[in-house]
């Protein structure tokens, strides 16, 4: 009689990451369509608060207790400095490029982005968001 394994990838938190990412970015895909701006805020808000707060409660039961100050304010700097650089930067490409073009190129930047850190940190990323709480 054979047992079945189950998959370590698949463990609860990481299909509701999953599901809340698809979510946001079926959000910003519905940009470019002529949608009401408030179906488009809600799914956007809501992958976005998903996935938002997965990722820090994950994070925190990883983190020790004597650093997680440290890590919450650097992670913040970090976000926010981010986010405002990436609307600089995109405000100046519109001037010399479409808007939906300048969407469609931070969209894939962030994809990409997303696939280079967290792809090939798998070793590193997989025992935060795959830990039983």
């Amino acid at each position: 009689m054979e047992t079945k394994t189950k998959n370590p990838l698949w463990t609860r938190d990481f299909t509701i990451i999953t599901v809340g990412s698809v979510i946001s970015m079926f959000g910003n895909s519905m940009a470019g369509f002529a949608m009401s701006l408030m179906v488009l805020g809600f799914f956007v808000g809501i992958g976005g608060v998903t996935s938002y707060t997965i990722r820090i409660s994950s994070t925190q039961s990883y983190v020790p207790d004597e650093t997680k100050g440290r890590f919450n304010g650097a992670f913040q700097v970090l976000s926010t400095s981010g986010a405002l650089l990436a609307q600089l930067m995109a405000g100046v490409l519109t001037v010399y490029m479409d808007q939906r073009a300048v969407l469609l190129l931070f969209e894939l930047l962030s994809v990409f982005a997303a696939i280079a850190f967290v792809g090939t940190n798998r070793k590193y990323v997989k025992p935060i968001y795959n830990r039983n709480m």
